[in-house]
């Protein structure tokens, strides 16, 4: 959900990420399933985790919860 409305991006990129990985863990070195191929393949795991990595390192954008908080912080810290 905070990915969707962008509040706090990076902390939920964490999270996703954490996440992904276990899946990919899981399906990959646990079960010994294909890269692609059957319904347990663990592609769409490393799919999520190079977003969650892209969402780390970029940020959320302009049309974020974030963004908006940042823009209005730096307003009140301005006027004062």
């Amino acid at each position: 959900m905070a990915w969707i409305i962008g509040l706090l991006t990076p902390l939920a990129s964490a999270g996703i990420f954490s996440t992904m990985c276990v899946a990919w863990w899981k399906h990959a070195v646990v079960q010994g399933a294909p890269f692609v191929g059957k319904p347990p393949s663990y592609e769409l795991a490393l799919l999520y985790a190079a977003i969650a990595v892209l969402f780390m390192l970029c940020g959320p954008g302009r049309l974020s919860l974030d963004c908006v908080i940042a823009k209005w912080r730096s307003g009140m810290t301005a006027r004062e």
